[in-house]
């Protein structure tokens, strides 16, 4: 899983389809790129492998954004979301 890998500081390249774009943020903490277009991702994993300073920012970001994906708020927030719908109260 995508953000299994972010929560370790790996920066993702990604072909966008799917649910994917709702985890990597392009250019953020990872690269989104059409799909089919290989091209572009061969440049994208290039331009990781080059630029030191754009990959570990890049790892900051996958870190820090993988955190809302971590399983014990992923279940805080659905344990909210059920309490709210049992006693009638909007999120």
């Amino acid at each position: 899983m995508k953000a299994d890998r972010t929560r370790i500081g790996i920066v993702v390249g990604q072909l966008s389809f799917g649910g994917i774009p709702e985890i990597i943020k392009d250019g953020e903490n990872g690269f989104l790129v059409p799909y089919g277009d290989w091209h572009s991702f061969a440049d994208k994993v290039l331009l990781l492998a080059r630029d030191e300073r754009i990959r570990l920012m890049m790892e900051k970001h996958a870190f820090t954004e993988s955190e809302q994906y971590d399983i014990s708020v992923y279940h805080s927030n659905l344990l909210r979301i059920y309490e709210c719908a049992h006693y009638g109260v909007s999120l």
